[in-house]
């Protein structure tokens, strides 16, 4: 399927010029984490998909009835049970198998420290975008590595994750991609691909306590302790550029700011075209039905 999405927008983080360079992506890596707790199950989990493909995947979100822009793992769906929604997620992974779109997981138990998750976010997201068995997918430019979480999640302006980002991917532009450096508050109920790294981190922690990590029936990879922050400088870090806007959120907002590929904003100026305009870019009639009379 052909899309009517834009690519992914991008300023460096702090810029305040009035008309700050904008780098463009091509291909969303969405990072989502599960767990941390004690002594339970963690899992992190990671969701490339290409903007020509983030119909399909909202597509499909939608057709299993996992609520895209509305629902997450942590809210099950409506309509679903917890075991209706495990095995609608395995639908899901099925799906995405013989799709554009990879994902990557890893798992472990108990706690990790910020520099630990910060350096296994990296490590997911580059075995995501290298298609996890080394199968490098054919890139229409360049990633952008979305983490769902605060601008402070990993230290003041994400310093653990920009140092984890520049010893994971130094030299990987020229090997595969560039890869930008973002995250988005509240990610999963803006991006599909968060969405989904949300729903599939949420249910293999769920079958991890029953079967363990060897057990799971997937490619899962055990977190290595010897993961860790290192002493690099950190990269940059970017902010997906604003969506403007004029009256107060609506939960359309979100799904409008992920068709133009910026996020939602909660104090800039809107622009003038309502969600209608933008949602008659779309290929997608599954999608755009959903958009207008669903949201």
């Amino acid at each position: 399927m052909s899309s009517g999405l834009r690519q992914i927008e991008l300023v460096e983080h702090g810029l305040v010029d009035t008309q700050p360079p904008v780098q463009h992506a091509s291909h969303v890596v969405g990072v989502d984490e599960s767990g941390n707790q004690h002594d339970g199950p963690f899992v992190m989990t990671a969701v490339q998909c290409p903007r020509s493909s983030g119909e399909s995947l909202a597509e499909l979100l939608i057709e299993l009835g996992l609520q895209p822009w509305k629902s997450k793992s942590s809210s099950t769906p409506d309509g679903l049970s917890n075991a209706e929604l495990s095995g609608t997620v395995e639908e899901l992974l099925t799906s995405l198998d013989s799709s554009p779109i990879t994902w990557y997981a890893v798992a472990g138990w108990g706690t990790y420290t910020v520099e630990q998750r910060a350096a296994t976010a990296c490590i997911v997201a580059s075995k995501a975008l290298t298609g996890g068995s080394g199968t490098i997918p054919n890139y229409q430019g360049p990633a952008a590595l979305v983490h769902d979480g605060g601008v402070r999640m990993y230290g003041s302006r994400q310093e653990h994750l920009r140092r984890a980002a520049t010893r994971q991917f130094n030299g990987f532009g020229d090997r595969v991609t560039p890869v930008y450096l973002t995250q988005l508050q509240d990610g999963d109920r803006v991006y599909p691909e968060l969405t989904a790294a949300d729903y599939i981190a949420g249910y293999i922690r769920s079958q991890l306590p029953e079967v363990g990590i060897e057990g799971i029936g997937y490619d899962l990879q055990r977190i290595d302790d010897s993961w860790n922050v290192s002493d690099d400088p950190p990269c940059t870090l970017y902010s997906l550029r604003s969506r403007d806007r004029r009256q107060s959120q609506q939960r359309y907002d979100r799904a409008a700011a992920w068709i133009e590929g910026r996020r939602p904003s909660t104090d800039d100026v809107w622009g003038s075209q309502p969600l209608q305009s933008l949602a008659n870019r779309l290929q997608s009639d599954v999608v755009r039905e959903y958009l207008l009379n669903e949201l």
